[in-house]
């Protein structure tokens, strides 16, 4: 039997939601274009995508931000004139990637679960998006093109921008352990984590409770003084 750590509100403001979501957003364009040389070639490894893995701790800010990311940045492809097939279909793929891995690892995170939702999610961005590549780089394909150009070209990049980089990074982050009980990580009793979630609440409840013995205490010392100060003031009049 485990211990189940506070999961992330679902009932979340939604003006922080929209936060969250345009914070996402904004860090995929900007990951995209900064490394655009490497974000739109046809052999492509978009580092920009580690962020869908980050679904797995954020949940649906980051899939929907990822989405919007993608939109927009596809808009404004490097290499070739925007084009209407990869603004929908590429902004879908990362949805359905995200989805996929918040489905699978979000309130039950574990390595395994990172490892296998970074494969999926590769494979759903690979399948989706190198099955229309050719079409925007080539004036004329065959299947073994868009085997070639569109699978063996996205798959490789994927792999690294997900199942290296993106899994890495949710693991390094469910280290710390306000965002381990944001995301809902199930952590065996006995563990090491478990040790040190329930060492953090206890010193969260002591903490608390030395507060209010402190303001109790100071309460009761003012009290005193006070009497102290109407019993001396009675003798100095003689009473």
């Amino acid at each position: 039997m485990g211990l189940r750590c506070e999961r992330r509100p679902c009932g979340m403001r939604p003006v922080q939601r929209i936060a969250e979501i345009m914070v996402f957003a904004a860090l995929y364009f900007i990951i995209t274009f900064m490394l655009a040389p490497v974000s739109f070639l046809p052999f492509q490894v978009r580092v920009s995508d580690a962020l869908i893995m980050l679904s797995a701790i954020f949940g649906l800010s980051a899939a929907y931000g990822v989405f919007l990311g993608c939109l927009f940045a596809n808009l404004f492809p490097v290499g070739y004139p925007p084009n209407p097939l990869d603004i929908v279909l590429g902004s879908l793929a990362n949805l359905a990637a995200s989805y996929t891995v918040y489905r699978i690892c979000y309130s039950r995170l574990s390595r395994l679960r990172v490892i296998l939702s970074s494969l999926a999610s590769s494979l759903i961005i690979t399948l989706m998006v190198g099955s229309y590549l050719p079409i925007l780089i080539l004036p004329s394909f065959s299947l073994w093109d868009v085997i070639w150009v569109g699978y063996i070209g996205v798959l490789p990049g994927e792999l690294i921008a997900q199942s290296l980089i993106g899994s890495a990074l949710v693991l390094a982050l469910a280290r710390i352990p306000r965002l381990r009980e944001s995301s809902g990580r199930r952590v065996k009793r006995g563990s090491r984590a478990f040790r040190l979630v329930r060492s953090h609440h206890i010193l969260h409840a002591t903490a608390s409770e030395n507060a209010g013995t402190h303001h109790h205490i100071t309460n009761l010392r003012s009290w005193e003084r006070m009497r102290l100060r109407v019993i001396s003031g009675r003798r100095r009049q003689g009473f």
